[in-house]
């Protein structure tokens, strides 16, 4: 469940405050409600979290941006240059781009990244996390966690990471979109199961696409959908899913005009297997297929 946004934003990852919630999605109270009737019926709730970025209204972000002096305090701005960077080598490039560069994508005055160097950043953002456990949540889900380096992916070790992720949940996973040859898939699948005492890992983009094509054709070859393309994780690593929020939502609706009888045969798929915890996404009502992306 993503937090609150300004109305200057459409979405709930432009993050203004970090301990309110959505207002589309009710109140405290109604949140507390929420977890209260879901562990009645013996199940656990997992929050949305963005750690990598918030909206640029956040105070936060306007007194970094009016102190000049000091820029890089609760954020990183476009200036910032991690320093012991090997440029000549491609794959060090790459992945310092979107970790140690303002939002990879989007623009900086949009979205900025916060300075996850900062001790007090990582205990702000532990801090939060704690106070989301305390009212009941059980779990987390980090966005953009691809966007934050592993603890020891350079030189400089970060203790990122290890700080927020005790916080005692019991299922983590970050979104780790598969096909990046530079990253460590599993690195993260590993990093988010250590710390979590029921399970986690990160996002099987890869299997989502394998069901989606599968469907779309009508062609369900068994051979090719046994593999969860798990990227050398386990398969109880994964969070598996027909289509995502992104799936869904973005500019090249890739999922979006799946009708409900492939939506119901994809689910089929991912729902019967061994492995995976499957994460089903709730499309706008009365939207997709025929109807408008969003109704």
């Amino acid at each position: 469940m993503p937090v609150n946004q300004s109305q200057d934003h459409d979405h709930g990852y432009a993050v203004t405050d970090y301990r309110k919630l959505e207002p589309d999605y009710g109140t405290e109270a109604d949140f507390r409600e929420f977890i209260a009737q879901a562990h009645a019926r013996g199940i656990g709730v997992i929050m949305d979290y963005v750690i990598n970025h918030s909206a640029y209204q956040n105070p936060l972000f306007l007194d970094s941006k009016n102190r000049l002096n000091d820029k890089r305090d609760w954020y990183v701005w476009q200036d910032h240059d991690p320093g012991w960077v090997n440029w000549d080598n491609s794959e060090s490039w790459h992945r310092v781009k979107p970790t140690h560069d303002y939002y990879y994508g989007v623009f900086w005055e949009q979205m900025p990244d916060f300075n996850l160097k900062n001790p007090k950043v990582l205990a702000y953002h532990h801090d939060n996390l704690r106070y989301w456990m305390n009212l009941g949540v059980d779990g987390f889900r980090f966005d953009a966690a691809k966007h934050v380096e592993l603890p020891d992916e350079f030189p400089q070790h970060s203790v990122y990471w290890e700080t927020i992720l005790k916080n005692g949940a019991q299922y983590q996973y970050g979104e780790v979109l598969q096909g990046d040859s530079s990253l460590s898939y599993t690195g993260y699948t590993n990093m988010f199961t250590q710390y979590s005492s029921d399970g986690g890992g990160a996002t099987a983009s890869d299997y989502g696409k394998t069901v989606r094509a599968a469907i779309k054709s009508s062609s369900l070859n068994a051979s090719n959908l046994s593999s969860l393309r798990n990227g050398g994780a386990k398969d109880d690593q994964l969070v598996t899913w027909v289509e995502s929020h992104d799936n869904y939502a973005n500019g090249d609706k890739e999922s979006t005009y799946l009708n409900d009888y492939q939506l119901r045969m994809g689910w089929a798929i991912v729902g019967s297997r061994a492995g995976g915890a499957p994460l089903y996404f709730n499309r706008p009502k009365g939207s997709g297929g025929t109807n408008p992306q969003f109704a």
